[in-house]
């Protein structure tokens, strides 16, 4: 008699706490001063969560849908009272691959830009790792009903891992054309309005070579009309602390 593979238990947010708790004290994070540790957290909680989620990948979107209840989701979201935010704010949004359709439920009017995550970054090659969620993008209505409240959508770009990170900023020539080219593509096809670049673990000494990536890829954005917006964590465990 076959038994159905059980899904993987997600960790509570205590748990992950603590997880990160245990790794600080077991590695150099733990002779950091207090408030270096603590601003940690929440990268390795994106970082935990992204993970755990990639695990799932096998479920298809319908099975999303009835693993978070979007319908619970969308009456969660809704409220006819809430009034638009004034027009100086800049109010940014994540909408995560693994959350299904619950972005119908959103209220768009209370955003500036929405980033859909994530485009996971093939370092070897330029292109992504998970062809499926690139797939659900191509097909997602999430642009279309965040613009109908003037709400800007990017795309999130991420890559962290240290030695991926080596690799793709070692190669302006190949990789990182490769890689413009096919996040220009998939902002055209949604009709999209720009970038969301995540990059966390930078190799010591790399900072140059990331900010020129950086301006590269913003002179290439520009000239299409679209954004870019940079997602960096506020501390690099590999830095060199004498530079």
């Amino acid at each position: 008699e076959e038994s159905a593979e059980e899904e993987p238990a997600e960790p509570s947010w205590w748990q992950k706490l603590l997880g990160f708790l245990k790794l600080g004290k077991e590695t150099a994070e733990s002779e950091k001063p207090v408030f270096e540790k603590y601003a940690s957290v929440f990268n390795y909680i994106h970082q935990d969560e992204l993970q755990y989620f990639d695990s799932l990948r096998q479920l298809g979107i319908v099975d999303w849908d009835h693993y978070f209840s979007p319908d619970l989701v969308y009456e969660k979201y809704r409220n006819p009272f809430m009034t638009p935010i004034d027009a100086s704010m800049k109010v940014f949004g994540w909408h995560p691959y693994w959350m299904g359709d619950a972005y119908k439920g959103y209220q768009y009017k209370l955003l500036t830009h929405v980033a859909w995550f994530a485009y996971n970054l093939d370092p070897a090659t330029g292109s992504y790792t998970n062809p499926e969620v690139i797939e659900e993008w191509k097909k997602t209505e999430l642009v279309k009903l965040a613009h109908t409240d003037s709400c800007k959508v990017l795309l999130t770009v991420t890559s962290h891992q240290l030695a991926g990170n080596k690799l793709f900023l070692d190669n302006a020539a190949n990789q990182q054309r490769t890689f413009v080219d096919s996040i220009t593509l998939l902002l055209k096809l949604q009709e999209a309005d720009g970038v969301d670049l995540n990059f966390e673990n930078l190799p010591a000494g790399y900072e140059k070579k990331l900010s020129g990536f950086i301006r590269r890829l913003k002179d290439r954005l520009t000239a299409d009309g679209y954004l870019l917006t940079v997602s960096l964590p506020k501390l690099n465990r590999y830095k060199d602390p004498k530079n």
